[in-house]
């Protein structure tokens, strides 16, 4: 430090700790000398980050270091806790600084009476972040701040806020999560919302119930570019929201780009299908390698990038999306519908949509390298979240016929691969034209994992006889070159590879040393 301006230093460090977990951060640099204790201590800058109840530190110790300077408002209730005198007290405390507000945070079961302190930050106020949880001591469901700054993001967690407020512009982060009919913003607040924010980067809508506004307008005549978008993630939103997102989103920076769990019964729509073609066509050059994956159990299908695959939906609050380019689209049926001739119908004619969209995308391409992923496969007696009586057994097998683009089968927890197997171990009718070809003509690996639940023998021996037919069908025309599977009663795998034949090798063989 002694041969760097005190400024420097200061700045280098504050990019090394940033605005959370300050205390960690200075409790360590504090100990490293007196003189970076000096300037720690006697830098407002090191002592922003202002929590409220909880904090290892009191507040009138970050106050007394940090008499002027901003504050990131830091409060968190956990359940099934509610505000106590002392964190009331605390928050009318901080409340007579929220001039030097800088950014918000509250999370947990929120009163009227904790909200009540939050009502007025001042235009210094850039980010807002409120996750609400619901309980049974009547919680705050809408917010409105008299004030709204000129703040820069948006984090909204199941509760409501004034959408028509002429005060929300300029936002480069939006994220909305859990919103009941009551919470959730019309088409017509959103879009203006979004426009009064040109300079939008990163957008997260998820699980929006849709609103009870009653539409006013369509999608296509209120779109327009989101130009300066560079992550989007949308998971279970109304159908309205989706097609104006789809028909807006022509940013040429976009380089993350998540549709997930949207209703089936979108990919009908031949509109729908031709905007997420176009919308595809700009952003599938990120990777060369994809997934295709099904989920058996919850009839889902969902074309992504393999390189990143999103986190679990109960992490998607604290997850920043862009660190990276990724690609993920992906439908699941309603759930309001039931097994059955309805769900049957939506998947056999929905999935080969999409499938074709992806063909004329991927097919031209031949340096991609998809692999479609078999997961969770229903079977009797086996439950996962109870679902075994709603779902059942859903993949349609002339699916096989839409991918050209496959040149990988694998799978995870997909008991019994005999009648995807024998599906592909013959040529299939194309029903538009009538002639007879392979159905995954590109397929090269096939790779079935080891699954821990028993498989009775018989089944075994069906498999078994079925994988050998498919080798011996697909070797001579097509180009497979290579089969993995388990080997029953030892730690051992099966292997065919195209001009060796089979052979039977240690799961513990290093796969180079093969």
């Amino acid at each position: 430090m002694d041969s760097l301006p005190e400024e420097l230093f200061i700045q280098i460090i504050l990019r090394v700790i940033g605005t959370r977990d300050q205390v960690k951060g200075r409790s360590r640099l504090l100990e490293v000398s007196p003189a970076w204790k000096r300037a720690i201590e006697g830098c407002y800058m090191f002592w922003t980050e202002a929590i409220v109840h909880g904090g290892p530190e009191p507040l009138q110790e970050v106050l007394s270091h940090n008499p002027l300077g901003p504050l990131d408002v830091r409060l968190r209730i956990t359940l099934p806790k509610v505000a106590d005198e002392e964190t009331l007290a605390q928050l009318a405390f901080v409340s007579e600084h929220s001039s030097r507000w800088r950014s918000l945070s509250i999370e947990g079961l929120l009163t009227d009476n904790v909200i009540a302190h939050f009502k007025n930050p001042t235009p210094k106020l850039k980010s807002i972040c409120i996750i609400a949880y619901l309980g049974a001591f009547n919680p705050t469901r809408s917010l409105e701040f008299d004030q709204m700054g000129n703040f820069s993001r948006l984090h909204l967690t199941s509760i409501d806020m004034d959408w028509n407020s002429p005060r929300l512009c300029g936002l480069r982060v939006l994220r909305l999560h859990f919103l009941n009919r009551e919470q959730t913003p019309s088409l017509e607040q959103l879009a203006a919302c979004l426009r009064a924010s040109p300079e939008l980067r990163v957008l997260v809508l998820k699980d929006l119930t849709g609103s009870e506004a009653s539409p006013v307008a369509e999608p296509k005549e209120i779109a327009f570019q989101f130009l300066s978008l560079t992550t989007i993630y949308v998971c279970s939103i109304p159908a309205d929201i989706l097609e104006f997102i789809i028909l807006s989103l022509k940013a040429p920076n976009c380089n993350l780009l998540s549709f997930s769990s949207l209703n089936v019964s979108m990919a009908r729509l031949t509109d729908m299908i031709l905007h997420l073609k176009s919308l595809l066509h700009r952003h599938i050059f990120f990777r060369n390698t994809f997934t295709l994956r099904y989920i058996e159990i919850s009839s889902s299908i969902s074309f992504l990038d393999s390189d990143r695959l999103l986190p679990p939906s109960h992490l998607i609050q604290d997850w920043d999306p862009g660190e990276g380019p990724g690609i993920s689209v992906g439908f699941r049926p309603a759930p309001n519908l039931y097994p059955g001739e309805e769900l049957h119908r939506f998947l056999n004619d929905c999935y080969p949509l999409l499938c074709d969209v992806l063909a004329d995308l991927l097919v031209p391409q031949d340096a991609f390298q998809v692999t479609l992923l078999l997961d969770h496969q229903q079977r009797e007696g086996y439950h996962v979240n109870d679902l075994t009586g709603l779902h059942p057994s859903t993949f349609p097998l002339h699916l096989l016929n839409h991918l050209p683009f496959i040149t990988r089968i694998a799978t995870n927890r997909w008991f019994n691969w005999s009648a995807i197997l024998d599906y592909l171990s013959k040529p299939q009718k194309n029903p538009a034209t009538g002639e007879e070809s392979w159905p995954c003509p590109n397929l090269q690996v096939v790779e079935f994992e080891k699954e821990p639940e028993y498989i009775p023998p018989s089944e075994m021996e069906e498999m078994h006889r079925v994988l050998d037919g498919f080798v011996e069908a697909r070797s001579a025309t097509t180009a497979l070159q290579s089969v993995k599977f388990p080997n029953e009663g030892a730690d051992c795998v099966r292997i065919w590879d195209r001009g060796q034949g089979w052979s039977v090798v240690s799961e513990m063989v290093a796969p180079g040393s093969l």
